[in-house]
C-alpha cells in the first residue's frame, strides 16, 4: 500500500496530487478509498497534510468531536426554529398576551397590552368618536333652530332688539299723577295698606333707627320689593331708598325692630278710604295659649303688644293658617316681640277665621287697630 504523498501506480512523490513521473491522478483513487483515521478534509486537500485539518480519534467505538462547538451550532440551529416557528404562530400564543420578536432585522415590541386593555382602549376610541359626532349634530340643530326662530348665535347675526329694562316698576299699568300732597309718616314693624295707612305717591324711605327689612308686595301692578336698612353697606343696607312707589292696594311689611320715616310730594290723600276698627274688645293671650279665631276670637284687625316682666325678655306669636293649597292644608308665619321700645308692638295683623294663634315664650295682648279698610278684609288684605 503507498503511503501518504506517494502515487499508487509508481511511488514517486506526488505535487498536487498528480506523480510527476508516470502523470497518474492520485486525487480520484484516494477518494475511492476512505480512510477511517484520516479526515476528509485531508482527502480534499489531495493528500496535502500541512493544509489539511487534525485527523478524528476514535475509543471504544465512538468518535470524539470538539463539544463546545458542537453544542454552539446546535443551539444556534434551535433558536433559529423556536424563532421561525413563533412568528409563524404571531398572534396565536395565549389569550390576552402580545409577543414581539426581533428577526431577520425586523423588530417586534411586545406592549404589555392584555385583551381588556385593548377593549378599553377600543371602547374609549369609540366613545369619543360618537361624542364628536353627537356635538356636531347639536351645534347644527341649534344654529339652525335660532336661525329659524329670528334670534342670533354668537356673532353671526347681530341682536335685533334689546330689550329695555326699566326696574320693578315695568308692569305697571298706569303712571302715577306727578300732582298730589304732601305726606310723611313714621312706621314701626307692621303691616301697611296703601289708600288705607298710607296715601297713594312715590315715596323717600329714610331709616330713623334701629336695622331692619321694607317689603312691598303689588300683585295688581306685578311690584315686588325687599330692601334691607342699616348701616352696614358691605351686606346691601341702605339709609334711604327714593322712588319707593306705592300703588293704591299695595301691601307694605315691617318686620324688624327699627323706625322709617316715609315722605312723598304726590300723595293721593283725598283717594284714601277706610273706617274706624269696629272691633272694640282687647284678647290676652297667655304664655303658651293657643285661641282660634272665630272661636275663641273674634276675626279681624289687630296690634299685638309684648307683656313682659324685663326688657330682656322675648317671645313669639306663632299664627297656623288654613289654606288648601298647602300640602297638609295650612302653613305658618311668626311675629318676634321683645321688651325693647321699637319692638314690643306689631300694628295691623289681620286674623281670619279658622286661625289659630299661640304665645310662646311671653304672654301678648291682641288690641283692635284704629283704622282698616272698608268692604270685605279679603279685598284689602289677601297678600303673599
Amino acid at each position: 500500500m503507498a503511503k501518504k504523498n506517494e502515487c499508487y501506480l509508481c511511488g514517486g512523490k506526488l505535487r498536487g496530487g498528480y506523480c510527476p513521473d508516470c502523470g497518474l491522478d492520485n486525487t480520484k483513487i484516494r477518494k475511492k478509498h476512505y480512510h477511517l483515521n484520516e479526515s476528509y478534509a485531508v482527502e480534499s486537500m489531495n493528500g496535502d497534510e500541512s493544509q489539511a485539518s487534525e485527523p478524528c480519534d476514535h475509543k471504544a467505538g465512538q468518535d470524539t468531536w470538539d463539544k463546545s462547538s458542537f453544542d454552539t451550532e446546535k443551539k444556534d440551529k434551535k433558536e433559529n426554529k423556536k424563532n421561525k416557528k413563533d412568528i409563524s404562530q404571531q398572534g396565536k400564543g395565549s389569550p390576552g398576551q402580545k409577543y414581539s420578536y426581533q428577526f431577520q432585522n425586523k423588530k417586534f415590541r411586545n406592549t404589555g397590552e392584555n385583551t381588556v386593555q385593548r377593549k378599553l382602549r377600543s371602547g374609549r376610541a369609540k366613545v369619543g368618536a360618537t361624542l364628536f359626532l353627537l356635538a356636531l349634530f347639536v351645534i347644527k340643530v341649534g344654529k339652525d333652530y335660532i336661525d329659524e326662530n329670528g334670534l342670533y348665535f354668537g356673532s353671526l347675526r347681530e341682536p335685533e332688539y334689546e330689550a329695555e329694562y326699566v326696574g320693578p316698576y315695568e308692569y305697571a299699568e298706569r303712571e302715577l299723577s306727578e300732582t298730589g300732597e304732601h305726606y310723611e309718616t313714621e312706621l314701626g314693624q307692621g303691616e301697611y295698606l296703601v289708600g288705607v295707612h298710607l296715601p297713594e305717591g312715590s315715596y323717600t324711605a329714610e331709616l330713623l333707627d334701629g336695622r331692619g327689612g321694607l317689603s312691598l308686595e303689588d300683585m295688581e301692578n306685578g311690584i315686588y320689593i325687599w330692601q334691607a336698612f342699616g348701616t352696614q353697606a358691605e351686606y346691601d343696607e341702605l339709609q334711604v331708598l327714593e322712588d319707593v312707589r306705592l300703588y293704591k292696594g299695595a301691601h307694605v311689611t315691617i318686620k324688624e325692630a327699627m323706625l322709617l320715616r316715609l315722605t312723598t310730594e304726590n300723595g293721593q290723600t283725598d283717594d284714601m278710604e277706610f273706617v274706624e276698627n269696629p272691633l272694640t274688645e282687647s284678647v290676652s293671650l297667655e304664655k303658651d295659649e293657643t285661641l282660634e279665631a272665630g272661636e275663641d276670637i273674634v276675626p279681624g284687625v289687630y296690634d299685638l303688644h309684648a307683656v313682659i316682666s324685663e326688657k330682656s325678655d322675648w317671645g313669639t306669636l306663632r299664627c297656623r293658617i288654613s289654606d288648601d293649597a298647602y300640602e297638609d292644608g295650612y302653613y305658618e308665619v311668626s311675629y318676634w316681640l321683645s321688651g325693647e321700645e321699637m319692638d314690643d308692638t306689631y300694628r295691623n295683623l289681620y286674623l281670619r277665621e279658622d286661625t289659630e294663634i299661640t304665645a310662646e315664650d311671653i304672654s301678648i295682648e291682641l288690641t283692635p287697630s284704629e283704622v282698616i279698610g272698608t268692604g270685605d278684609y279679603e279685598e284689602y288684605y289677601q297678600h303673599y
